[in-house]
């Protein structure tokens, strides 16, 4: 049969739409819809890597905070013990006995895990005699209209803010307990210590000087003395010891006992035991160096302490201390004044300040000489990378001239820079 060519023709486009349908039914759907899951996935990673972006760009600052809370952390407990070892304590209590001058004999109880004990003073009112009744009576004659209308709108501002206060069925009595509650659920290790001692009064003195100044804490929770002769006193306390674990090996020669040395006495029946002394950010006890009343540390990024910390000189309990962690220059402000013949001090970094409240509130010190020493450990940069440093506003409000001694800086890029405001401030530099 011949074809005509418009039969051909309508044969050739119904052959074309045919092909069309099936490529489309059979083939093009189908990457249709592989396509969408495709793009589909490509969103979710997309979504994913914009999350990785960001915590990736937080990392240098948890990086820092972490640095700096194990810092605050480390500086929190570094009075503390790392763990209660009888035989380290004995040593050292054996050698703040020999040391002070008195004998002893020591007796230990069981170490325990327990809440810490807290004693409080009972309030008593003593009993008012005749004499302040009547002074009393005398001193509000003339004001008794006065402190009952005082007295009126006290108990009404008082149950007012006592309804809005318990509004939730707290009573008073529950929070208080509450809180004791929450303050003693912590448990640490203790070892209570029996000490019975002899010696001259001067020389149990400085025992309990010791024990004040000692690098690791030593509560002594009681002590009875009596006098036993004309030169020597007689007496019992008892000591109690703490220990928590520690997140740093700065204790980690604590642990560390050689028995080829010698340790105790010849004759453990003779009555008469050191960690050495902590050392606070400035480690500067040379001899023939100014006494500092503040010191600061200024590191680089990489150091594995925080770049800035600034604190008042031995400060062995690190309360003082604040902290900034950043490879950039970080304003610093330092504030000291002085009120009816008294000294404050008040400084803030960019992350912490000292008071809390840096504004309103300030500390009161004893400048140590005639002068106000401050001392500021500096480093060498270590890379054109290395960018954190200070810049200090010390602003002087004294009759004292403020001298700031720094050591260790590096000549060719300075980490620190001070502008000084107010009265005399005099900068030195050290090798």
């Amino acid at each position: 049969m011949k074809l005509s060519k418009r039969e051909k023709m309508l044969l050739a486009v119904l052959g074309v739409l045919l092909f069309l349908g099936a490529y489309y039914k059979f083939i093009f759907i189908s990457q249709k819809a592989k396509i969408d899951g495709l793009k589909k996935d490509k969103a979710v990673y997309v979504e994913k890597v914009d999350k990785l972006n960001t915590l990736v760009a937080t990392i240098p600052q948890k990086e820092s905070d972490i640095k700096v809370i194990t810092t605050k952390i480390k500086d929190k407990g570094i009075k503390l013990y790392p763990d209660i070892i009888q035989e380290n304590i004995i040593r050292e209590l054996d050698k703040l006995i020999r040391d002070s001058g008195i004998n002893g004999s020591i007796s230990f109880s069981e170490v325990a895990v327990s809440s810490i004990e807290t004693s409080k003073k009972e309030e008593s009112k003593l009993k008012d005699s005749k004499l302040e009744d009547l002074k009393n009576q005398y001193n509000n004659l003339n004001t008794e209209s006065t402190v009952k209308k005082n007295d009126s709108e006290n108990n009404s501002t008082t149950k007012t803010e006592d309804k809005g206060q318990f509004s939730n069925g707290e009573t008073k009595g529950d929070n208080k307990s509450a809180v004791a509650k929450d303050e003693n659920s912590s448990k640490v290790q203790q070892l209570k210590v029996t000490l019975n001692f002899t010696g001259a009064y001067n020389n149990i003195v400085d025992f309990v000087k010791r024990l004040e100044d000692y690098s690791k804490h030593i509560a002594m929770v009681s002590i009875n003395i009596s006098q036993s002769s004309e030169t020597e006193i007689t007496g019992t306390c008892v000591l109690e010891f703490f220990a928590i674990p520690k997140i740093t090996d700065e204790d980690k020669n604590y642990f560390s006992w050689d028995l080829r040395n010698p340790y105790g006495k010849e004759n453990i029946f003779d009555g008469s035991m050191s960690i050495n002394p902590l050392k606070t950010v400035e480690d500067i006890t040379n001899t023939g160096k100014p006494k500092f009343d503040f010191v600061m540390s200024v590191k680089p990024q990489s150091s594995d302490i925080p770049t800035i910390i600034l604190g008042r000189a031995n400060d062995t309990d690190r309360q003082s201390y604040v902290y900034a962690d950043s490879n950039k220059v970080e304003n610093i402000e330092i504030v000291l004044e002085k009120e009816k013949d008294k000294y404050y001090f008040r400084y803030k970094t960019s992350r912490d300040s000292y008071p809390l409240n840096f504004n309103d509130e300030k500390i009161e010190f004893n400048p140590g000489l005639s002068d106000v020493y401050f001392n500021i450990l500096s480093s060498l940069r270590l890379t054109a990378d290395d960018k954190s440093g200070a810049n200090i506003k010390l602003t002087n409000k004294t009759d004292k001239k403020i001298v700031v001694i720094i050591e260790g800086e590096d000549a060719t890029s300075p980490r620190i820079k001070i502008e000084g405001e107010g009265g005399n401030i005099e900068v030195k530099q050290a090798p």
